[in-house]
């Protein structure tokens, strides 16, 4: 059952406030506002800006069932496809072999389709096509003891979560733990998990 969605946002703390700075300075001088005010004329007067938006790339989900805690990682992707220069060159390198034109067609056809999935990168207005892919993250699990405490269960899922960002995620992207932290003071992880034993 699912008991957590973790979110997980294109930029980290850092990296947001280095580029609402470098935009800042660059653009501060065409106007005559309070520094405070910026914002709202930048998204007024440039609103396909995605620089200063810290939207949501991916999820971590918490799953439990049978006093085993897993995870599940989902990213959003899109498909780059070759651009035309790129394609022209191959298109000439083929044309350029020894190939028969049975075979040339089919590479070619081939390199028209073909496209590699880029991760995070969601343009704040963008016609592209966008979806989320589950990430096979079948490594990272615990074992909920029967003795364990509230604040051992909570450790163990910090302990996991914490792995997770260091191996799987880019060090680009940030993980809003900030929900969980808060919340986790308040829920009684030992009842949740005896309520969906019992079910």
């Amino acid at each position: 059952m699912l008991i957590f969605t973790i979110p997980i946002y294109c930029y980290t703390k850092d990296k947001l406030h280095e580029n609402y700075t470098k935009y800042l300075q660059k653009h501060y001088t065409e106007i005559n506002r309070p520094k405070n005010d910026i914002l709202a004329w930048i998204n007024y007067s440039h609103p396909n800006i995605n620089i200063l938006d810290n939207y949501i790339v991916g999820y971590i989900k918490i799953y439990y069932s049978q006093h085993e805690i897993t995870y599940e990682l989902l990213n959003i992707y899109s498909k780059k496809y070759l651009s035309q220069k790129e394609l022209d060159k191959a298109i000439k390198r083929i044309n350029d072999s020894n190939m028969t034109s049975a075979e040339k067609d089919s590479y070619i056809n081939g390199y028209k389709q073909s496209y590699s999935e880029v991760q995070y990168v969601i343009p704040f207005a963008s016609k592209k096509k966008h979806y989320m892919s589950c990430q096979n993250i079948m490594g990272y699990h615990t074992i909920i003891d029967t003795n364990d405490t509230n604040n051992e269960i909570v450790s163990k899922i910090r302990e996991d979560l914490d792995e997770i960002t260091k191996d799987e995620l880019s060090n680009k992207v940030f993980i809003d733990l900030q929900l969980f932290n808060n919340l986790s003071k308040f829920i009684d992880f030992k009842q949740l998990f005896d309520e969906i034993d019992k079910s």
